[in-house]
C-alpha cells in the first residue's frame, strides 16, 4: 500500500524536487503552499507523513505544526520540519521538543537525508515503486463513467466534431513512419501554430500549437478526464469526485470550481490536477507505435485557464522516458552503433533546454563528437536510461549521427594535438 506524503512548500523549485524525488521512491505526494490548505488537507486526506516548510503563507509552518498535534490524528504522525532562515542546532531541538518532530533539516534540501529520514521512519513499510504503479493502474483501468463530468463528455464531442476539419489538412502521415516524438520536433523547428489530429483506431487527440510549442490537448477518451486523473493522485477521493458531479449537474458550473467550495482541493492542487491531465493526455501519444496524423496550421488554440509550459525537447524526452520500451528503443538505435554522435551545428537546436538532472548533464558534456554511438551507451549512465536520452537528443535535432568524427567531417584533426611528455627525470 502507497504511503501518502504531505509537502508543504511555497517555493515551485523545492516542492517540485520533493514530489518527483519521493514519487519516484513509491510515495503519493498531495502539494499545499500555505498553512491553511495544509490544515484542511491533512483534515481531509489520510496523511502517513508531513514535510513540513517554515516559512509559508497564511500561517507559518510553526503555527501549523501546533493546530496539527492538537487533533487526535496529528498526535502521532511523523513531521519533518525544513528551512531556510531559521537554521542551527537550537531551532533542531525546539522543533523535536516542541513540536515531536522526526527531524529538522536546513536548506538547501539534500535528498538524500529527505530519503534516510523517511526510510528510519517507514522501516519495513517503505513503499515499492511497483506497488504504487500497480495502485494507479488499478484506477486507471476502471470504467471512466463515476469519474466523467459533463464537462468531459463535451470535451469528447467536440473532438469528434474538430476532427472533421482537418480533411485538407497540409501535413498528413503515418505514426510508423514518423514518430510523434520526430513530428513534435519537426514542428518546432517549423515554429508553428495550429492543430495536430492524431487518431488510433477509434481513439482521437488534438494537440495545439503556439510557436512550435505544443500548449495544450484535447482528446475524445473519456478515462483521461479529470476526475479520474485527481482520484487516481488522491487529490480527492471516489466520494467527492461523484458528489462533484451531482452538484455540478445541478448548478452548471465547473468541476474545479464547486471542489473548491466543498473544500476537497485548493486552489494549487486544482491547477496541479489540470496539469497532470493535459500531461496524461500528451504523454500517452508517445506509446502510440501506429495511428495516421493530420496538421491544420488554420486551427485556433481554444481558450483555456491552463496550458503545458515545458520546452519542446522536455517533452520529448519525458515523453520516451515514460513510454518507450527497450525493445523499441533497441530497435531505432540498432542501425546507429557504428557512428559518431555529433552535437547539432545549429544552436536553435543544440542549445533546448531538456531539463536534465546533474547525472544526465554530465553525459551530454561528453557528447563531442569523437565517440560511436556503442561507446557512448557506455559511458556510465544506466544503459537504457542513456539510450532513452539519446534518442530524446536525436529527435530534438540536438545531436546528429554521422559516419565521421565531427572534427574529420568538418575538414580538422580527430584529436587536438597531445602536449610533448615530459622530460625523463
Amino acid at each position: 500500500m502507497s504511503k501518502t506524503i504531505l509537502v508543504v512548500e511555497d517555493d515551485k523549485t523545492v516542492q517540485k524536487m520533493l514530489t518527483e524525488t519521493l514519487e519516484a521512491e513509491g510515495f503519493t505526494v498531495i502539494g499545499e503552499r500555505d498553512g491553511e490548505w495544509a490544515l484542511r488537507t491533512f483534515e481531509s486526506r489520510d496523511v502517513d507523513f508531513i514535510i513540513l516548510d517554515i516559512l509559508i503563507p497564511v500561517m507559518n509552518g510553526f503555527q501549523v505544526a501546533e493546530k496539527i498535534r492538537k487533533t487526535s490524528r496529528g498526535r502521532k504522525v511523523p513531521i519533518l520540519m525544513i528551512s531556510g532562515i531559521y537554521r542551527g542546532v537550537n531551532h533542531r531541538k525546539d522543533a523535536i521538543r516542541k513540536y515531536g518532530v522526526v527531524d529538522y533539516l536546513d536548506k538547501p534540501l539534500k535528498m538524500d537525508q529527505v530519503l534516510d529520514c523517511l526510510k528510519k521512519t517507514f522501516g519495513a513499510e517503505y513503499p515499492s515503486p511497483v506497488a504504487a504503479q500497480a495502485e494507479r493502474e488499478a484506477i486507471d483501468q476502471k470504467e471512466p463513467e463515476p469519474y466523467a463530468s459533463p464537462d468531459s463528455h463535451e470535451e469528447k464531442k467536440e473532438v469528434e466534431k474538430k476532427a472533421r476539419e482537418f480533411r485538407k489538412a497540409v501535413l498528413r502521415g503515418n505514426l510508423r513512419d514518423t514518430p510523434f516524438a520526430e513530428l513534435l520536433a519537426r514542428l518546432y523547428r517549423e515554429k508553428a501554430d495550429g492543430a495536430l489530429l492524431l487518431r488510433r483506431d477509434k481513439v482521437k487527440k488534438i494537440v495545439y500549437f503556439k510557436n512550435g510549442y505544443p500548449i495544450f490537448v484535447k482528446s475524445n477518451l473519456l478515462n483521461e478526464c479529470l476526475g479520474k486523473v485527481m482520484v487516481r493522485e488522491k487529490l480527492i477521493s471516489e466520494a467527492e469526485c461523484e458528489e462533484s458531479i451531482k452538484r455540478m449537474k445541478e448548478s452548471n458550473r465547473q468541476q474545479g470550481t464547486v471542489l473548491i467550495e466543498m473544500g476537497c482541493i485548493s486552489p494549487h492542487n486544482l491547477q496541479y490536477a489540470l496539469q497532470l491531465q493535459l500531461e496524461t493526455k500528451l504523454y500517452d501519444i508517445f506509446g502510440w507505435e501506429k495511428g495516421d496524423f493530420q496538421y491544420n496550421p488554420k486551427s485556433l488554440v481554444p481558450p483555456t485557464t491552463v496550458s503545458l509550459e515545458t520546452s519542446t525537447a522536455a517533452i520529448i524526452y519525458e515523453g520516451i522516458r515514460r513510454k518507450y520500451t527497450s525493445e523499441r528503443l533497441q530497435q531505432l538505435l540498432d542501425p546507429h552503433m557504428e557512428r559518431y554522435v555529433v552535437p547539432s551545428d545549429d544552436p536553435l537546436f543544440r542549445f533546448q533546454d531538456m531539463d536534465l538532472d546533474e547525472d544526465e548533464e554530465a553525459f551530454v558534456e561528453r557528447i563531442r563528437g569523437d565517440l560511436t554511438l556503442g561507446e557512448i551507451l557506455d559511458l556510465g549512465l544506466d544503459r537504457e536510461r542513456a539510450a532513452k536520452l539519446i534518442y530524446a537528443l536525436h529527435c530534438s535535432g540536438m545531436i546528429e549521427f554521422s559516419d565521421e568524427p565531427a572534427m574529420q567531417r568538418d575538414g580538422q584533426q580527430e584529436c587536438e594535438p597531445q602536449p610533448p611528455p615530459p622530460p625523463p627525470l
